[in-house]
């Protein structure tokens, strides 16, 4: 299940025993309009039924910012935050979730193509989750 990797960071599988077993406060989804979903943000979207891809696809999805919306029941998590790829680096990501308040944070870095070093540097101070391993 989940393992400890610091007092404020965890690590946890990117499936939804994971999401159960280390929950977090708001949940960092990548999402593309023209693209298939990563794996994480796929099984979150299977989990609640396509809403998120609905999300996507009807709500005009922000080019240059994130689309903050509430979680659900059938998840953990009390926010999705939706991001395009390449809009936001782990430094940006960071001052947006400090600005929401957000804590923990739960994010799958390989969805993001980011490395799991350069996330935890970013991250350094915020409570988060890390979901590993999430394959298509």
């Amino acid at each position: 299940m989940a393992a400890a990797a610091g007092p404020s960071v965890r690590e946890a599988p990117a499936t939804l025993a994971g999401l159960f077993a280390a929950p977090c406060d708001a949940l960092v989804l990548r999402v593309e309009p023209t693209a298939p979903l990563p794996p994480l943000t796929a099984l979150v979207d299977w989990r609640l039924a396509g809403r998120v891809s609905r999300l996507v696809r009807d709500a005009a999805l922000p080019a240059d910012a994130p689309l903050l919306v509430p979680g659900s029941p059938l998840l953990p998590p009390t926010r999705l935050l939706l991001l395009r790829a390449g809009v936001f680096t782990p430094p940006a990501l960071v001052l947006c979730l400090r600005g929401l308040g957000a804590a923990p944070v739960g994010i799958c870095p390989e969805d993001f193509g980011w490395t799991s070093a350069d996330l935890a540097a970013a991250l350094a101070g915020l409570p988060h989750v890390l979901y590993r391993g999430a394959t298509p």
